[in-house]
């Protein structure tokens, strides 16, 4: 992506992001939108799928396990109230107006509560119907007055028209949706997360299992081997273990530390990130400021290898400071999130000079 457009989503009502880089790192203080950012990132590159949304609702709490909901309840209502927390201000209208849109310049894909009804056509066979399902909004007025109302949703737009649409009933509607491009996100509670083993297994054998070592080793020198395998002789649930050189065992890598424990996990969504985008939120949790350096090198190494577009967020200062001392060769950038009034603004650093000169004078950009 070199750009990116975001209105009304969350607390960003009209977010312009050009020149992006290589490797972005996003700062800004609380409630600036740096996770919201990452978010619109990863539903747009989901092409607005509904697995796609699930997880970014899943993430803050806010998905309702519907199937698990008395008969009684008022499913379109709780969905509903679900799927406004990511419209600005909550806003529950089924208007036209009532839209938020992520994408690039000639590609946006815009969401929007909508009614759903069917219409029922019948043709010069009298014992065939064609039926035809549609979506509409409570302000339009050349709804066809057959139109009989089945239901309400989420409507998913693009340049030539309606995408998608997500019903709210107990099940969803589950259909499969291609990716504009592949992405890995990894969210900052995401320490030993059981997919780690799913990408674990895309990469092992390959030389990309390699760079997971290396990353290893940035806390723990001494490790020579990885893999997962059972928890115990009872359990097929498979965990990371780990050999150190001259040990002669293996360690549970989850007796290690978090640090460690979070570097597999970033490191493992990396390397299956090839030709694709990584989306990290709060690089530095769980990581001493004494390692983070040479993450931030991994991270800028494993970017070019293998043609990946990182954006991270961060409030630390070390972050920062590290981010700066490892983009040596221009391919990274910093931006932040200022909020001004109720609008959120994007404020790039994108010259090594300048960057450089903020780290060594201490000015304040989180």
């Amino acid at each position: 992506m070199k750009s990116l457009y975001i209105k009304n989503f969350r607390n960003l009502t009209d977010l312009s992001l050009e020149g992006l880089k290589k490797v972005n790192l996003i700062v800004g203080r609380n409630n600036a939108g740096k996770s919201s950012l990452l978010e619109a990132i990863s539903i747009y590159l989901s092409n607005g799928s509904e697995d796609g949304l699930k997880n970014v609702l899943a993430c803050r709490g806010e998905l309702v396990n519907t199937n698990a909901l008395d008969e009684n309840a008022d499913i379109k209502r709780i969905m509903t109230a679900q799927y406004s927390s990511l419209f600005y201000g909550r806003n529950t209208t089924f208007t036209k107006n009532n839209v938020f849109s992520i994408g690039e310049k000639d590609d946006t894909l815009e969401f929007r509560l909508i009614r759903i009804g069917e219409i029922s056509d019948s043709t010069n066979n009298k014992s065939k119907l064609n039926r035809n399902i549609i979506a509409y909004t409570d302000d339009e007025t050349d709804v066809p007055f057959s139109v009989q109302y089945i239901g309400d949703g989420l409507g998913v737009y693009g340049p030539s028209g309606i995408r998608n649409v997500i019903r709210f009933t107990a099940h969803g509607t589950n259909r499969p949706t291609n990716e504009k491009q592949h992405f890995e996100y990894v969210l900052t509670r995401d320490f030993m997360l059981r997919y780690n083993v799913t990408l674990f297994d895309k990469i092992a054998m390959s030389d990309k299992e390699k760079y997971v070592l290396e990353a290893l080793r940035i806390i723990e020198p001494n490790v020579d081997g990885l893999n997962f395998l059972n928890e115990s002789d009872y359990s097929n649930h498979r965990i990371p273990f780990v050999t150190l050189k001259g040990a002669g065992e293996r360690l549970r890598l989850t007796s290690m530390g978090d640090g460690i424990n979070r570097i597999l996990t970033v490191i493992l969504a990396l390397v299956n990130c090839k030709d694709g985008v990584f989306l990290l939120d709060e690089f530095e949790t769980g990581l001493h400021y004494t390692v983070q350096q040479q993450l931030w090198q991994m991270i800028f190494k494993l970017a070019d290898m293998l043609n990946i577009q990182v954006f991270a967020t961060s409030h630390s200062r070390d972050c920062i400071d590290s981010f700066v001392s490892a983009n040596n060769d221009g391919k990274g950038q910093i931006i932040r999130l200022d909020k001004r009034g109720d609008n959120v603004v994007a404020v790039n650093y994108d010259n090594e000079d300048e960057m450089q000169f903020i780290t060594e004078h201490g000015v304040e950009i989180r």
